[in-house]
């Protein structure tokens, strides 16, 4: 009876043991796994900023308000160098060693272009700046980007690998309990019931995490390609889309046009009504846009007041000729419905035409920023409305 008594003490506490080892490892690792992946968001966040600051300087010709974007620019990069180093403070396998590698790899051939850019952008070199933003850094940017989402990916692949050896090691420490504690069936039904508890509690925790991972993500891909003010899909965005739509046009033979949009006035408007009131008339005008373009096209707020649309199947340059009267008679007539404070609005067009895809997309953006830029004069030197 006292070794019977002995053996089911040893047996308890072994089983108790076990518990308590798996589930420490688990929260052990669990919690490693889950700092990871916050510091991979934070590299990705500063990342994007610190390209959406860059670009932002290419298309700000006011040299105060360049500055403040040169000091964000700043400000992200000593951002992105911090979550980097706290990734390498922490224990790394071979993957996440690799991937951190790679970033140094991207980063040593990023830095120098961006900060070319940049001294480019300060000079007022802007053609040069914005052709080098668009051939190399959007490119590295987007390859440095990616990187850090298969380290995300990776992260939360890890947590479900380690959370189901945690499930089996339970599984084992349940049959053991069973095999040695046959003779005590109250003892081992106890320690069942413990396990199962255990089990259902991290099955719980891993789909949790899962969510609440997969939320994230989602919500870092929506800020990461579209603007927070209007909803409508942001530089980076709208290049993709461009490349996807060029291909599509090279593909099927068809014509496609690329609308430069720039509000008259609005610098007035934030002058005179405050910035609550510009940011009004953005999403006013976003609102309006949205009514004349179709499905399968691209609306997108590239900046400022700066909006761009991507038309595909375009037939021919007349149907171009009529992209900016449908534009300017959508503006005009919403304009006569909505009780905003606002005045009606006007605005500069500029569009480039592909009848085939195979102009290139910088050709394609610097054609339809000179034909904006014109227009602009040109009714700045005419008292007449077109």
């Amino acid at each position: 009876m006292l070794l019977t008594l002995l053996l089911l003490a040893l047996l308890t506490g072994h089983a108790i043991w076990q518990i308590w080892n798996i589930e420490h490892t688990w929260q052990e690792r669990l919690s490693q796994r889950t700092l990871k992946i916050q510091l991979a968001s934070d590299l990705l966040e500063a990342a994007y900023a610190r390209h959406t600051a860059l670009i932002n300087q290419i298309l700000i010709s006011d040299a105060f308000i360049r500055d403040e974007y040169v000091s964000e620019f700043h400000r992200a990069g000593f951002k992105v160098g911090l979550a980097r180093n706290q990734l390498r403070a922490l224990p790394l396998d071979a993957f996440e060693l690799a991937n951190l590698t790679t970033q140094s790899t991207l980063i040593a051939d990023i830095v120098p272009l961006q900060e070319r850019i940049v001294d480019l952008a300060a000079a007022d070199d802007i053609d040069t700046a914005r052709t080098l933003a668009v051939s190399d850094a959007l490119r590295i940017d987007r390859h440095f980007d990616e990187t850090i989402q298969s380290l995300r990916q990776y992260e939360r692949k890890q947590i479900e690998i380690d959370g189901a050896a945690s499930t089996q090691a339970l599984h084992q420490a349940l049959w053991q309990s069973l095999l040695f504690g046959g003779g005590i069936l109250g003892i081992a039904l106890a320690l069942t019931l413990r396990v199962q508890r255990l089990l259902q509690q991290r099955e719980g925790a891993i789909a949790l995490n899962a969510d609440a991972l997969e939320a994230h993500q989602r919500d870092l891909q929506e800020k990461a390609l579209h603007d927070p003010l209007t909803g409508l899909a942001n530089r980076r965005l709208f290049t993709l889309r461009l490349e996807q739509a060029l291909e599509g046009a090279r593909l099927n033979t068809c014509g496609l046009a690329l609308v430069f949009i720039d509000l008259d006035r609005f610098k007035e408007t934030n002058d005179t009504l405050g910035h609550a009131a510009g940011d009004a008339m953005l999403q006013r005008t976003a609102r309006q846009l949205s009514q004349i373009v179709r499905q399968g096209d691209t609306l997108a707020r590239l900046g400022g007041d700066e909006f761009a649309m991507i038309v595909c199947n375009v037939t021919d340059a007349f149907t171009c000729d009529d992209i900016p009267r449908r534009i300017r008679q959508q503006l005009r007539m919403d304009a006569r419905h909505d009780d905003a404070l606002y005045p009606e609005t006007e605005c500069s067009i500029g569009v480039s035409y592909s009848p085939d895809g195979n102009i290139a997309a910088p050709a394609l953006l610097a054609e339809a920023d000179h034909l904006m830029y014109a227009d602009k004069q040109a009714r700045q030197s005419s008292p007449a409305r077109p």
